[in-house]
């Protein structure tokens, strides 16, 4: 038994099943040694929380890696463009934003006819190779929440 799980045992009942219900662990069935169980109960939701927020602190790192390179690719240096490829890794993931970024790369360097009209602006003015990342991602991403692959809610976050 850890330490933490030592100082669940000295911790009062309800406070337990307060912690227990956050962490969303069952209840032990009540009897006899219901409090030792609902402390080991909670000391391994406490262990899994930490695990599932380690793993999650390992994905975002890997997510701004990803946008760094990619933010550096499309030449965009401010705070803000890179914050939002960050989201948009971090919503659609690394490959389908590195698949962006090259479809974007393709339609610049003409390799593609614009017949969706990303190239250009509605007043006729031309877009920067950020620009045609960005209106590219919002295009499929819109074709994601009709499709349902992400919600709406995900989407305007």
């Amino acid at each position: 038994m850890d330490l933490e799980a030592a100082t669940l045992q000295f911790c009062k009942t309800p406070h337990l099943e307060r912690l227990a219900r956050r962490l969303g662990v069952s209840l032990p069935a009540p009897g006899t040694g219901y409090h030792r169980h609902l402390a080991e109960r909670v000391a391994h939701g406490i262990e899994y929380d930490k695990r599932r927020a380690a793993a999650e602190e390992r994905r975002m790192t890997e997510a701004v890696r990803v946008a760094e390179k990619i933010a550096e690719s499309l030449g965009e240096i401010g705070d803000r463009p890179k914050a939002q490829i960050r989201r948009i890794v971090a919503l659609m993931g690394a490959q389908w934003t590195s698949d962006a970024c090259e479809a974007a790369a393709c339609l610049v360097a003409g390799m593609g006819p614009d017949t969706l009209g990303l190239l250009r602006l509605p007043d006729g003015t031309k877009r920067s190779f950020g620009g045609v990342f960005f209106a590219w991602c919002r295009r499929e991403a819109t074709a994601a929440v009709k499709e349902g692959r992400i919600t709406r809610r995900q989407f305007f976050r």
